[in-house]
């Protein structure tokens, strides 16, 4: 197995007063966020400018790249200027080329490698980042079991977590090893 994501980039840490309190938000499909409420596109951009020095993280996503270069979309510019890493799954050619063209964020080799990262549903994700300080890392993310139950993606296993959580009292550690014995692949 090759390097992983923290052997490539180091990682960048809160200060010392936020450990082991950080909070992460991820923000999918921002732009659906942003139309609309201008009050909600300045707190994402007030969070984004200085949620790290609280502990606060914002991972903004979209599947359409040109969202961070409307004019119209607050948030979504903030996100991108202050954004220290980016991170990539596998693209279309076109929106591949936007973000060469329009954000200066990849070149070639970037694309080539963006390109060729695979998902296999339940197995893994092939993820790669860039910093923007120039270091790049691809790895794979590959789903624990306990991940699963604890973060269940169907209705079916959503029903599942829910029974265990009542059996064990809402004891989510215990409920979720008892579904990884009981489940060990998902429920179908």
């Amino acid at each position: 197995m090759g390097p992983t994501l923290t052997q490539k980039v180091d990682p960048v840490s809160p200060g010392r007063s936020h450990q082991g309190k950080e909070t992460i938000i991820i923000l999918d499909e921002i732009a659906d966020l942003d139309r609309g409420i201008p009050m909600f596109a300045d707190i994402i951009s007030s969070i984004a400018e200085t949620g790290r020095k609280e502990g606060v993280w914002v991972f903004s996503s979209t599947c359409v790249p040109s969202v961070f270069n409307d004019e119209t979309l607050k948030a979504c510019k903030t996100c991108l200027r202050v954004a220290t890493n980016y991170i990539f799954t596998s693209m279309s050619d076109e929106n591949l080329s936007e973000l060469e063209k329009d954000f200066e964020i990849i070149d070639e080799r970037d694309k080539a490698i963006i390109r060729s990262l695979k998902t296999e549903k339940d197995k893994h994700s092939e993820i790669y980042v860039i910093r923007k300080d120039g270091k790049r890392a691809v790895f794979r993310f590959v789903e624990s079991s306990t991940k699963r139950w604890l973060q269940p993606t169907s209705i079916k296993e959503t029903r599942e977590s829910l029974k265990a959580l009542k059996k064990f009292d809402g004891d989510s550690l215990k409920a979720a090893q008892y579904l990884e014995e009981k489940f060990p692949d998902g429920v179908a």
